[in-house]
């Protein structure tokens, strides 16, 4: 005999209380773990973040063929200078130690082969001269530190 009996039950199967906690509950869990994501994002973006305050942005110079370039450079006392070999020969930056400052005698240490690069960090003003220990008469500049 057929049931006349109207269904309290919702298509489906199952009770409409229920499948809404459910729903609120997987909604709650996927708010809570995109405000976790957002929140490590914007932390660790402000850890790795380099201080544009403390950097120096010192000065570079090339070295080629043709010489040092630029071949005099000034600076602010503190600031580095960096020379970069971009020749197929080796060179050896030498900074003359008979500047006003005799202890400031700054040197690469040793050859620069190719892609090599020397940073040097200028801590006193004056007017430093340098060469390239392997070709002294051709090859020389200046760096020039302010205060």
């Amino acid at each position: 005999m057929p049931n006349d009996t109207p269904s309290t039950q919702p298509a489906g199967g199952g009770s409409t209380g229920a499948s809404a906690k459910n729903k609120s509950k997987v909604m709650m869990v996927a708010v809570i773990t995109l405000a976790v994501l957002i929140a490590a994002t914007v932390v660790g973006y402000l850890i790795t973040k380099p201080s544009t305050a403390s950097q120096d942005p010192g000065a570079r110079v090339t070295i080629s063929e043709n010489g040092f370039t630029p071949g005099a450079i000034q600076i602010k006392k503190g600031e580095t200078v960096t020379w970069v070999n971009q020749d197929g020969q080796d060179h050896y930056v030498l900074g003359d130690r008979s500047n006003s400052a005799p202890t400031l005698g700054f040197d690469s240490g040793g050859n620069l082969s190719n892609g090599d690069s020397f940073t040097y960090k200028f801590d006193e003003a004056g007017t430093f001269t340098y060469s390239d220990k392997r070709n002294p008469v051709s090859l020389k500049g200046t760096v020039t530190v302010v205060e």
